[in-house]
């Protein structure tokens, strides 16, 4: 069969994902994509990620907007003003 192709190229799995598989699998709490090493099952796994970190935009910005309005009543600073900021960065598609 591999005699009829006129040219065949070793596919091998997108670089990074044995670095990225460990957070991957603690975001989505799928222990099973650590050891996923097929083409498909790695772009799936990705775009699980996408869709969860899309998802978790919202709710990071509400908490954002509900902490900065409740230290600006109280005339506090926010403590956690620079670890939702960050959070929600993360979080955004790009």
């Amino acid at each position: 069969m591999l005699d009829a192709f006129y040219q065949i190229q070793r596919l091998k799995p997108p670089e990074g994902w044995e670095i990225l598989a460990p957070f991957a699998a603690a975001l989505l709490a799928d222990p099973s994509l650590q050891t996923v090493h097929e083409d498909a099952d790695i772009q799936d796994a990705i775009q699980r990620l996408l869709t969860f970190k899309i998802e978790q935009l919202k709710p990071i910005q509400n908490l954002q907007t509900g902490m900065a309005d409740l230290f600006a009543e109280i005339q506090q600073t926010n403590p956690l003003a620079d670890h939702l900021q960050a959070w929600e960065k993360f979080s955004r598609p790009r």
